[in-house]
């Protein structure tokens, strides 16, 4: 399921987490909303910012983004 960040809450993401393998969130353009909807379980995001997407994945190799970060 691909959705946009403005139709994605947390109860939407828990629902379509249980009924669905994959779930992805466009729209997403700044980090602090990334590591909100990471640490919801999304397994994929999707930005307009190339360069915030490098640091997403930076953060996650690190350790440094998700449920388990401050």
């Amino acid at each position: 399921v691909v959705m946009h960040d403005r139709l994605s809450s947390v109860r939407d993401l828990a629902t379509l987490k249980r009924r669905y393998p994959t779930v992805i969130v466009w729209g997403i353009n700044d980090i602090e909303r990334a590591r909100t909807v990471i640490a919801q379980g999304v397994d994929g995001i999707i930005a307009d910012d190339l360069a915030l997407l490098a640091d997403i994945r930076e953060l996650l190799n690190r350790g440094a983004l998700g449920a388990d970060s401050p």
